[in-house]
């Protein structure tokens, strides 16, 4: 009786176990994702700023800390990320989203 009890509780627990473990390519794709976001939301805030001010944006800390925390992540992750050397590609992207949304 008392096997029959524990034997739904383990293999749920294992399944729960396997589903909260992530890949390493998953993992890496979305920590991207998440710096991506980042980006452009320090890229949006220092224009905003530049308006306010009636001056240029300045972007020098967003490049900084974008450049560092993508490296960080691809020496990290290493192979195990779907995409190396992207970060270049992110960029642009960020860059002609934000020129459509903020001419």
């Amino acid at each position: 009786m008392c096997s029959r009890i524990w034997l739904p509780v383990l293999m749920s627990s294992l399944v729960a176990t396997a589903l909260a473990a992530k890949s390493p390519a998953a993992e890496c794709e979305g920590r991207k994702l998440a710096l991506t976001g980042k980006y452009a939301l320090c890229r949006l805030q220092a224009r905003a700023q530049a308006v306010r001010r009636e001056t240029v944006p300045d972007l020098d800390r967003c490049e900084a800390s974008l450049a560092k925390k993508h490296a960080r992540i691809e020496r990290k992750f290493g192979d195990a990320c779907p995409r190396l050397g992207d970060l270049e590609i992110i960029r642009e992207e960020v860059e002609a989203r934000i020129a459509e949304v903020a001419p």
